[in-house]
């Protein structure tokens, strides 16, 4: 089964339009059903002035999460949260926000119990526009990354600090829709990098691939965001939303925690590409 060739998809088209304007895309990440089904509903449609929306699919053993999302997770499955869930909320999601791109990010047990092909159907009924399956390298991708292709959806993979030059190559053959970038080794919200670790590691990928660069992974206040948009073409933050979720008393605090807490690390933004 060959591949289709898709031109200009909802990622594409925003990744080509932000650098055109020489900016950096801002992607958020939430666990899908926490701290609810209806308050991560509700938080995830009152994102504004976001370039990138990531769902995270709970799962009961996040091994590349820290300890922020690892309870974020497990709060979503103390009540039922599962993959019909998730792509109901990504479905309702796509109606209040039709142009912006929206990546599924979990692990791959769930989506082969699933099964391939009913999540590559559900997942495009849905809207979505890219899936991340932190744990699935790119030699036991091929079945998932075709059925997902043949709905015009992304399997995005992930590059790190540690991956070496030829491990680069295998990542970026065939690879689609745009790279995460793991910016530090570690669990996610643990460590961040500096400048210049960050500045190596662009160079380095940029020799492999031509796709948009996001890089997420311990990316925490305005001052990483800047140092990342000045090398990468995304910056992704997960673990300090997921805090401000987890520490407030009700759904109206976390919309207005989460609200201020962006419009806090938006700042670091207008730096913009380089």
């Amino acid at each position: 089964m060959r591949e289709k060739s898709v031109e200009r998809t909802r990622l594409q088209r925003c990744f080509q339009d932000l650098r055109a304007r020489k900016r950096c895309a801002f992607s958020v990440f939430l666990t899908a059903g926490d701290p609810s089904l209806s308050c991560s509903q509700r938080l995830l449609e009152s994102l504004e002035g976001v370039d990138l929306i990531e769902i995270g699919m709970p799962f009961s053993d996040p091994v590349a999460d820290g300890e922020t999302i690892q309870r974020s997770s497990a709060r979503a499955l103390a009540h039922g949260t599962g993959l019909h869930d998730v792509f109901r909320i990504a479905q309702a999601l796509r109606k209040k926000k039709p142009a912006t791109p929206i990546v599924l990010m979990g692990y791959a047990n769930p989506v082969y119990r699933f099964s391939i092909a009913s999540f590559a159907e559900q997942a495009s009924a849905s809207g979505v526009d890219g899936v991340i399956l932190v744990d699935l390298p790119p030699e036991e991708d091929a079945a998932c990354r075709i059925a997902l292709a043949e709905k015009n959806i992304a399997l995005v993979r992930l590059a790190t600090p540690t991956s070496d030059e030829e491990r680069l190559k295998t990542i970026c053959a065939d690879a689609k829709g745009f790279l995460y970038v793991v910016s530090v080794a570690g669990t996610t919200g643990k460590k961040q990098a500096d400048e210049r670790q960050l500045q190596a590691l662009a160079q380095s990928l940029r020799k492999h691939t031509e796709l948009p660069l996001v890089a997420g992974f311990g990316v925490r206040d305005k001052e990483q965001v800047a140092h990342v948009a000045r090398h990468f073409d995304g910056v992704v933050v997960g673990s300090a939303f997921v805090a401000e979720v987890a520490e407030s008393a009700s759904c109206d605090e976390a919309v207005r925690r989460v609200h201020q807490r962006l419009q806090e690390l938006q700042q670091g933004l207008p730096i913009g590409l380089q």
